[in-house]
């Protein structure tokens, strides 16, 4: 959900994952934290930990997938988790927009194969798992039989995450995946106007969605404010695309 990388700080954590660098900044493990308390009346601290161990897996693994598919393009990336998401950037490097297509939809399929792994895992190691429908979301349970403590909890996170937040991802909203594919397409199709035109519907989805947030009962609070500040930052690039400036 990412423009820029963010800047620098002491509490960064730094490693490399298949010879990509990733950069952990310290509000990813905060608003992590924050999820995961307001993600229901919890009365231990280790359901919060699970969840941000889930998260963090999740991020990483959906950054990776945007990382490989550049690095197979002959460009060098690199991975920042920050806030409620991630960027993958390179350096150099100019990709058509059918390319680019592919780079932004890589991020979310990542995320679909991790959690078809796990339901194989989960079925194949004789564990229940069942499906029930439900609004607003598919619920997924997966009941009965683990013998370590919080492996049902970390499976269960792992699959909504990588679920949810990847269909959710693919929302026609800059600047989500789903956003930029839509812009691409635009570009194929429709060149002379298609930022205007993909910011016009980013605005219009984030707003309906964060309406959605306000009259579900109860309110969806994190809903209203992760696609109500989309909306606004929207709002504000369609102002600055129609002064000329760049951003």
């Amino acid at each position: 959900m990412l423009l820029n990388d963010p800047p620098p700080s002491a509490g960064d954590l730094h490693f490399s994952l298949l010879g990509i660098p990733v950069r952990v900044h310290p509000m990813f493990w905060v608003i992590g934290l924050v999820l995961g308390m307001t993600g229901g009346a919890e009365e231990s601290l280790w359901p919060i930990l699970v969840w941000v161990i889930a998260v963090f897996l999740s991020v990483l693994v959906h950054e990776m997938g945007h990382a490989l598919v550049i690095r197979a393009l002959g460009v060098q990336p690199w991975i920042t988790l920050y806030g409620m998401g991630g960027l993958t950037n390179h350096q150099g490097g100019r990709f058509r927009p059918a390319t680019q297509i592919l780079v932004s939809f890589a991020g979310p399929a990542a995320g679909f194969l991790l959690a078809a792994l796990i339901i194989v895992l989960v079925v194949s190691t004789g564990h229940d798992f069942r499906i029930r429908w439900g609004w607003p979301y598919l619920v997924v349970w997966l009941i009965g039989g683990f013998s370590k403590p919080g492996v049902e909890e970390l499976c269960n996170d792992l699959l909504f995450v990588n679920i949810w937040w990847g269909i959710l991802n693919l929302l026609p909203i800059f600047p989500l995946d789903g956003g930029r594919i839509t812009n691409e397409v635009l570009n194929i199709t429709y060149p002379r106007g298609a930022l205007r035109v993909t910011l016009w519907i980013s605005l219009v989805v984030a707003t309906a969605m964060a309406a959605t947030g306000l009259t579900s009962h109860p309110v969806q609070l994190f809903r209203v404010l992760l696609f109500g500040s989309l909306a606004y930052s929207n709002f504000q690039l369609l102002g600055l695309a129609a002064g000329g400036r760049r951003w």
